[in-house]
């Protein structure tokens, strides 16, 4: 049977130009991947969404509330990757979309 997380992933990769698609908890461990992602990418996604934490807090105000979002620029693909609470999420577009 199909878990929660895995309709999910199978969800996203019904978007539009989506290719694919990986999820990573707060260690960086891969817990889904769909598509043309890979899972050894899983713990480099989750540093890149910290390190974005990092370089923005020192832009934000103390009431601000905000969730970055990191885009990688590619000739074929783009990737953008959010983090959710404990979740990191990336998604592949093809750069035709």
């Amino acid at each position: 049977m199909e878990t929660d997380l895995e309709k999910e992933l199978d969800q996203v990769m019904e978007g539009d130009g989506v290719i694919g698609v990986i999820c990573c908890d707060a260690d960086g461990l891969c817990l889904g991947v769909r598509g043309k992602a890979a899972r050894a990418g899983a713990g480099h996604v989750r540093q890149l969404i910290s390190s974005a934490y990092v370089l923005s807090s020192t832009m934000a105000k103390p009431e601000d509330s905000y969730e970055p979002v990191v885009r990688v620029s590619l000739p074929e693909v783009n990737i953008l990757v959010q983090r959710y609470g404990p979740i990191t999420l990336a998604i592949f577009k093809s750069s035709g979309s």
